[in-house]
């Protein structure tokens, strides 16, 4: 894992947001496999302060941030940003994109989703203005197989690892 530099620029760069709250093992397969599957140089690593469609989350910002650092050491293609933490606030992810193509001017930008996201994306900020400006990359979801979404979107498929944070929360009775 690589700190953020601003002085790099990348060709190709994918961002992969979430809460991880908690992190587990179906994130780290999510990034292995993109890492693997696509072909771009640069994954950025975007823990949320606060996802704007959840909860408040169970772990705290740093708490996320600290396990994402030791899980992603020495992964030298996988940046770990804390821009939406810093804000203190939910982020839309349109404003994330915006910062990070400035930041980089990569000739690509990837947004990483899940399924399950596909299905509400038209109700994010700016949805139309974030769909002219990066890929999206969806990988399966477990009862997400038949998501209807009129657009092109690369699909990353295989992740065996069907676990969830929601699980997880809901089995500590959070």
């Amino acid at each position: 894992m690589n700190t953020m530099n601003s002085v790099l620029k990348y060709k190709e760069l994918a961002l992969y947001g979430g809460s991880f709250d908690p992190l587990h093992k179906a994130h780290l397969a999510i990034i292995d496999q993109t890492l693997e599957l696509l072909p771009f140089a640069k994954l950025i690593v975007l823990p949320a302060y606060q996802n704007p469609f959840k909860k408040p989350c169970f772990l705290d910002a740093k708490t996320r941030f600290k396990e994402l650092e030791r899980a992603l050491k020495g992964m030298p293609r996988v940046l770990l940003s804390d821009f939406e933490i810093k804000q203190e606030r939910a982020v839309p992810t349109i404003e994330s994109v915006i910062f990070f193509q400035k930041l980089y001017r990569p000739k690509t930008l990837y947004l990483v989703i899940g399924a399950d996201c596909l299905r509400h994306l038209s109700s994010w900020t700016n949805a139309t203005e974030l769909l002219k400006r990066v890929e999206l990359v969806v990988f399966e979801r477990i009862g997400y197989e038949e998501i209807q979404f009129k657009g092109h979107y690369h699909p990353l498929k295989g992740i065996d690892a069907p676990i969830s944070s929601s699980a997880i929360r809901a089995s500590l009775g959070v």
